[in-house]
């Protein structure tokens, strides 16, 4: 897989759009009003695990973790996301450089401080029952013992979700 081709995985994929409470709420019997969410919820997921081995000096993207946010009510939206896993483990010297996240439509590339805790409220006011796939991005700067490829894993990754509706 290619840097960049996680976002092909859910159909035509748009750029991010942000929406604050600020916003006007269009069609609503409230012109001009502002956007007032009724409840606010959380949902907690397993989402599996990012892995990825690659040969020095080269370049890869891991394999993909799924979060199926998909049950959640229609017409909610999203507050935040926060991904948790186990990790990083691994061999070698492997840098990630960034992490791909699709949620439903909507994407975004990201530098967390942490691969392992990534916690995200750019995706604030899109839909909340989406699916979620994301995938890290790096590079092997040394091998692993005995001239091996760098292996780097975060497993056991949960994702929760806080949304209004």
């Amino acid at each position: 897989m290619q840097k960049g081709s996680l976002g092909t995985l859910s159909g035509e994929v748009q750029t991010l759009t942000l929406v604050s409470p600020s916003d006007e709420v269009q069609g609503s019997s409230n012109p001009g009003g502002q956007i007032t969410p009724n409840a606010t919820g959380t949902k907690t997921v397993s989402c599996g695990s990012m892995t990825v081995s690659v040969a020095y000096p080269y370049s890869a993207e891991s394999s993909i973790a799924t979060c199926d946010f998909s049950s959640l009510p229609a017409g909610s939206k999203n507050v935040s996301y926060r991904f948790v896993g186990s990790g990083p483990s691994g061999q070698g010297t492997f840098s990630p450089q960034e992490i791909t996240v699709v949620c439903g439509q909507y994407y975004g590339y990201f530098s967390p401080l942490s691969y392992a805790n990534i916690y995200l409220t750019e995706f604030a006011g899109t839909p909340a029952n989406v699916v979620c796939r994301f995938a890290f991005y790096g590079k092997c700067n040394g091998t692993a013992y005995g001239g091996g490829p760098c292996t780097f894993s975060i497993t056991n990754i949960q994702g929760t979700q806080t949304y209004t509706y």
